[in-house]
């Protein structure tokens, strides 16, 4: 049962987060992390935490214009 939800929510949820913007692989990334329904919410927060990463070390580095473009992620 838990793995009928998770596979319907994917195929639901996987065209409306490329249509809000998500980057294809970061959402085929968590995607394919994502072994339980529970799970949901902690693959989509680590994949946050990279972006904020990857952000910070931008404006550290004195790159705002890409720094902006992971924040925004």
């Amino acid at each position: 049962m838990a793995e009928v939800l998770l596979r319907e929510t994917i195929q639901l949820r996987y065209p409306r987060l490329l249509a809000s913007g998500v980057d294809e692989n970061d959402a085929q990334t968590v995607l394919g992390r994502i072994r339980r329904f529970d799970d949901w919410c902690a693959e989509w927060v680590a994949m946050g935490q990279v972006h904020e990463r990857l952000g910070d070390e931008a404006l550290r580095d004195g790159h705002p214009p890409r720094m902006r473009v992971r924040v925004l992620r």
